[in-house]
């Protein structure tokens, strides 16, 4: 899992509630922009936090994105770092409820850049 497009075909495959997200973006833009999708996936995340149907793909998001951050290569974290919890800056109500669901490695980033 080093190349962000492998990154996002897994998340696709672990998350099936971004798939509309994953085909409006290349309706959009007519290819994988990654960090323009990982954009639309922070706001997904953002809107879905507190909703209780949604629990399981949020944590499959968050769970995904730790294990990124531990196994993935240097664009993979970068994507992570840069488009996803940079995107979250503001986002104080969704990380009260975002934050105890990550795994410790993306808890770090989110305090590093977030708070």
């Amino acid at each position: 899992m080093n190349s962000n497009a492998s990154f996002i075909e897994e998340l696709l495959r672990r998350v099936p509630d971004l798939k509309p997200i994953y085909e409006e973006h290349l309706l959009d833009n007519e290819t994988l922009l990654p960090h323009v999708f990982m954009g639309g996936v922070t706001r997904f995340t953002v809107t879905e936090a507190g909703n209780p149907l949604m629990r399981s793909s949020v944590t499959g998001l968050l769970d995904h994105l730790e294990n990124g951050l531990r196994i993935g290569g240097d664009r993979v974290k970068e994507l992570i770092c840069v488009s996803f919890v940079e995107n979250l800056l503001g986002e104080s109500t969704a990380l009260q409820v975002l934050t105890p669901l990550m795994g410790p490695m993306l808890k770090t980033e989110v305090e590093r850049t977030c708070v």
